[in-house]
């Protein structure tokens, strides 16, 4: 969907030369292999507590076609009462779905429902209209498999800004960001459609549901000197002495979200996008904004400059074309307007952006609607519970495009920054991405479930699958079931039934990370022990997130990073168990050892490492008192001491050290320690006590 506009971009400075080489897995080409044939599994339960949710009606949208008459509202010197109003009519081709059925419903919401003609007799149809749905009644029934066109002539009678938007020229909008801080008004008279997730029916008359998708043709009469933007191909504009009527024509299908028609007074511009996957063939890529912004001679932010903000689509669209297999449409445009509550709206081949955006900030911003064009137009969320695979999809794919030009540390810099807006906010840990209410997934903070989160279903099953792996089958299943609308389980069964992982239980994985909420939260131990030429490393992990919701034990791949002087190993180890164990040998004794958490969404509560020992007695105990209040003191005892020389430390879950102390001539006894707790903030810390080479260690935790 659209980015909101509170949604913080983690902006990354980009040069006009990008010229980063392409890997191997971004080469387009039949180097996926399916187990076997994948069908679009509509209605089929997979996910343990989920079944489709789809609310079909008895027909199937074959195409809409669509007249607006827009002279009004954009002739008027207001934007209020009657200066709204226009009138228009959309030809509605569809099929019967069911066995049989003898009137079919729409949506519309502020339309007036004037007549519903029988395209073929030409004969006026009967009406019902109820609040925000109108009944159409054929005269006989329909069978299953039949198709019916019908017109419907209506007139749009909306007082307010929704659905159809509509803005004086001159008009005060806000104070624009530093540096310049100045004052930002509409250049020209405004009218746009903006419709996610079910404003289309304020409107147009339609079947405002995102599973359903059509043809579209929109036809647009705006006065003479105003410009249209809208999706798909522009067949002709022609004019009289008033008035200048704009027809486009949609090769794809679409769902009604997507449709949109811009209208104002804007400037037009081209570039193009040289196809990956076909020399010499161009897609034209479409600019309207208003011609005051267009180009300027600075870049820093202090002036509109169209020109610069644009200057790296092209390259983003090959860098989605390689990974995601060829751009899918006859076009792609965008279209700046402001007003404008949102960042920007990825309309099918022709996103709506806040001008704002052509100030030059918001390059992952544009990149993230571009990436809709794969991840929300060509495959569509089904339902509104569905949203994540859109939204999610276009986030992560922020963090590809900073990669395609610089590396994968950026990447996982940019994933983390991502991540961390989830960690920071409690609430969320208690919510799942799947199940939210239609009126609350693009709220704040709700909508960091769908966009956050859900970015890191797509990073996880990267990481996890490997690059070779992972990108061919995303590609596949692009293709599979491009041009529909899919649910969670769709998506699931597809890697499912045709991406086989040793590592990653599909069922599982989907389950806890959708439909569950929470993460998991791991207290970790790591021990060292010499066994002849080689060392014995022992991991204790134990998951202890808690919730009604949260599962009490994740299914999930775990990688540890070991470190060694300059190298890093990776060791991948999969959880299934509350509590576990592993163990495995290397030829060296290890500086340090960590979870990896580029690679999976998870707290880390105490993560001791480094813990070295030559015997196998080393203790994991705790002081007393355990927790300790902040202030007070702690008490701790070590038994089985020897005579000599001890080293004690104290260090917090990162390493880092609290106290040190050296006791250099011991007895043959227990040993008594006592701590004063007040310059230690809250958290988890552990007593390490050396003798000899063996370690003991006491845990005790800090409270307010």
């Amino acid at each position: 969907m659209k980015i909101l506009s509170f949604f913080i971009v983690f902006f990354i400075s980009v040069s006009s030369n990008l010229t980063a080489e392409i890997p191997s897995y971004m080469i387009p080409g039949e180097q996926f292999e399916f187990k076997h044939t994948c069908s679009h599994y509509k209605n089929q339960l997979k996910l343990q507590n989920v079944q489709s949710v789809v609310q079909k009606r008895s027909y199937d949208v074959i195409s809409y076609s669509i007249f607006m008459d827009w002279t009004n509202p954009l002739s008027r010197t207001t934007s209020t009462g009657d200066a709204r109003y226009y009138w228009g009519y959309n030809k509605v081709k569809l099929v019967i779905d069911t066995v049989k059925t003898l009137s079919v419903v729409f949506d519309a919401i502020d339309i007036l429902i004037d007549s519903v003609i029988d395209v073929s007799n030409n004969q006026k149809l009967e009406v019902l209209q109820i609040q925000d749905i109108f009944n159409v009644k054929f005269p006989n029934y329909k069978l299953k498999g039949d198709t019916a066109e019908i017109q419907i002539y209506y007139s749009y009678v909306g007082k307010s800004n929704r659905g159809f938007y509509l803005f004086d020229k001159g008009l005060y909008v806000e104070q624009g960001a530093p540096p310049k801080r100045d004052s930002i008004f509409t250049l020209e008279r405004l009218a746009y459609t903006m419709s996610e997730p079910e404003d289309a029916r304020y409107w147009v008359p339609c079947n405002d549901s995102p599973y359903d998708k059509a043809y579209v043709d929109m036809t647009v009469s705006v006065p003479k000197g105003f410009n249209v933007a809208s999706n798909g191909t522009l067949l002709e504009s022609h004019s009289d002495r008033d008035s200048t009527i704009f027809s486009f024509k949609s090769q794809y299908p679409m769902t009604t979200y997507l449709m949109v028609v811009n209208a104002s007074k804007f400037s037009y511009h081209q570039s193009f996008y040289q196809k990956v996957s076909e020399v010499g063939v161009q897609i034209p890529i479409e600019y309207y904004v208003w011609e005051d912004d267009w180009t300027s001679d600075t870049t820093d932010g202090g002036a509109y400059n169209a020109e610069y903000a644009f200057r790296n689509v092209s390259k983003m669209m090959r860098t989605y074309s390689a990974l995601y297999g060829e751009y899918p449409y006859e076009k792609y445009g965008m279209v700046a307007i402001q007003p404008f509550s949102f960042g920007g709206m990825e309309h099918q081949t022709m996103t709506s952006i806040n001008r704002s955006w052509l100030r030059g900030w918001s390059e992952t911003g544009i990149a993230h609607e571009l990436a809709h064009q794969w991840l929300g137009d060509l495959i569509t969320c089904a339902t509104w519970f569905d949203i994540w695979i859109n939204e999610g999809g276009a986030t992560w794919s922020e963090a590809i495009w900073v990669e395609s030009y610089t590396n994968k540390d950026s990447y996982y810099a940019y994933m983390n920054n991502v991540i961390s807006r989830y960690y920071n906010n409690p609430v969320l840990h208690n919510l799942s991405i799947y199940g939210e209410p239609t009126n609350s997934i693009f709220s704040n903070p709700i909508y960091l479930l769908e966009y956050n989160k859900a970015s890191w279903v797509y990073n996880m099953l990267r990481e996890f699958l490997g690059d070779d792996v992972f990108f061919p089958a995303l590609r596949a299943m692009l293709d599979n079931y491009k041009f529909t609308s899919i649910e969670t389980v769709d998506f699931m069964n597809f890697f499912k039934e045709n991406v086989p992982s040793d590592l990653i239980d599909y069922d599982a994985f989907f389950e806890q990370w959708i439909l569950k909420a929470g993460h998991p939260i791991f207290d970790v131990h790591t021990s060292t022990y010499d066994i002849g030429d080689k060392f014995e490393i022992k991991i204790d992990i134990k998951q202890v997130q808690e919730g009604t919701n949260i599962p009490e034990v994740f299914i999930t791949p775990i990688e540890f990073l070991v470190y060694k002087d300059s190298t890093t190993e990776p060791k991948i180890l999969k959880m299934d168990k509350r509590e576990q164990e592993f163990t495995f040998e290397l030829d060296y004794r290890p500086d340090s050892i960590k979870v990896n958490t580029n690679k999976l969404i998870c707290s880390v509560n105490s993560n001791l490492m480094s813990i070295n020992s030559n015997e196998k007695n080393s203790k994991l105990n705790s002081a007393y008192p355990n927790p300790v209040e902040l202030g007070g003191i702690v008490n701790f005892e070590f038994d089985n001491i020897t005579f000599g020389k001890a080293n004690i430390e104290v260090v917090d879950i990162l390493g880092n050290v609290y106290f040190s102390k050296i006791e250099p001539n011991l007895q043959n006894s227990n040993y008594f320690f006592q701590l004063e707790t007040s310059n230690y903030p809250k958290g988890n810390y552990f007593v390490k006590f050396n003798q000899n080479g063996s370690t003991q260690i006491l845990k005790f935790v800090v409270v307010e």
